[in-house]
């Protein structure tokens, strides 16, 4: 199943709690100061599941 999973997802990764920590953290310090306004997916571009 967890194959299958990850053959749908273009990053072939499943997304953590402290991977979207890490973007949390990234977008709150000065390297992300340019992003505002805008829908961030943490979610391993999935593309479809079934």
């Amino acid at each position: 199943m967890r194959q299958h999973l990850l053959s749908k997802m273009s990053l072939r990764a499943i997304v953590t709690a402290q991977g979207v920590a890490n973007q949390i953290i990234f977008i709150c310090s000065p390297a992300g100061a340019a992003i505002s306004g805008q829908s961030l997916s943490v979610c391993g571009n999935v593309e479809h599941i079934g």
